[in-house]
């Protein structure tokens, strides 16, 4: 089966077809996330690099293989689905034995992706003054994946803010912990879920995860996803759109039946930072 996928590295949407299950319960190939070390690319008297991970998950365990490519485009133009990067329209990206690729725009072979960059959708050059206006505005630079594991594929672009000098820059947030009830998930497997109860997760970011935006601190937002039971809410946030404090967690019923369940949080800070957080419980 072959699937489409856009991954924003700040907003994830799934399409498939119409009798879609939940997406927060991950019941064959997805990738939940993916996360670009640093977060954003900063293009100075140097060009910039990064590294790509994605959070793809197999629920069966089968090995995933994954592909990466650049995808030239003009300045913010958001990439079709029917964009072939990987493949023919993608600069393919070094890629470690993990799946973790190298996005160096250094890298000579990189030059199709400026030259595309600084021209308009119709392919009219920029001039310099609109270079250094599109950089300061912030755009993207577009990378492509192709994710295959157990007979199934899933296509998809993961978009990487991309900016001039200036400001700090952003990082990454992370999660340091996953509360049931208030007690803290165990990270080796070993925790212990009743059956078909409601509890109460609460994800715990890390004492840094919330940076200065220069105009009040990031708003951190979090989906959930399990392998089974039922998630309350795809989506939550510590912060209201008003800028007060909110309760960040969600519901979780867990499966009726005994087993393991795989649960993950993502975290996001708004501004293209991306982490997240895997623990297996055992129900009984």
């Amino acid at each position: 089966m072959r699937a489409a996928l856009v991954v924003f590295v700040f907003v994830v949407m799934a399409g498939c077809s119409n009798n879609l299950p939940k997406q927060s319960i991950v019941d064959k190939l997805r990738v939940l996330a993916v996360q670009a070390n640093p977060a954003e690319l900063v293009v100075g008297d140097s060009l910039p690099a990064a590294t790509l991970t994605a959070l793809a998950i197999e629920p069966s365990g089968a090995p995933i293989q994954l592909q990466w490519a650049l995808c030239p485009l003009p300045a913010n133009l958001p990439p079709p689905a029917s964009l072939d990067c990987p493949g023919n329209h993608g600069i393919a990206l070094p890629q470690d034995g993990s799946g973790v690729a190298r996005l160096d725009l250094a890298d000579p072979n990189a030059q199709p992706f400026w030259d595309v960059l600084y021209r308009t959708a119709d392919g009219t050059p920029l001039t310099d003054e609109q270079r250094a206006s599109t950089l300061a505005a912030g755009t993207t630079a577009v990378a492509g994946f192709s994710s295959t594991a157990g007979g199934e594929e899933l296509d998809g672009f993961a978009q990487v803010p991309l900016r001039s000098v200036g400001a700090p820059i952003n990082h990454n947030p992370s999660l340091v912990g996953l509360l049931v009830n208030g007690a803290e998930l165990p990270a080796d497997g070993s925790g212990v879920l009743a059956a078909g109860v409601k509890v109460r997760l609460q994800p715990v970011p890390a004492s840094d995860a919330k940076e200065d935006t220069g105009n009040g601190l990031e708003a951190l937002n979090f989906s959930f996803f399990a392998t089974d039971g039922d998630i309350s809410s795809l989506r939550s946030t510590d912060q209201t759109s008003t800028g007060e404090p909110a309760d960040s967690s969600i519901d979780y019923t867990t499966p009726d039946t005994t087993g393991s369940v795989r649960l993950w949080v993502v975290i996001r800070d708004g501004r293209g930072g991306v982490g997240w957080i895997t623990r297996t419980a055992q129900v009984r």
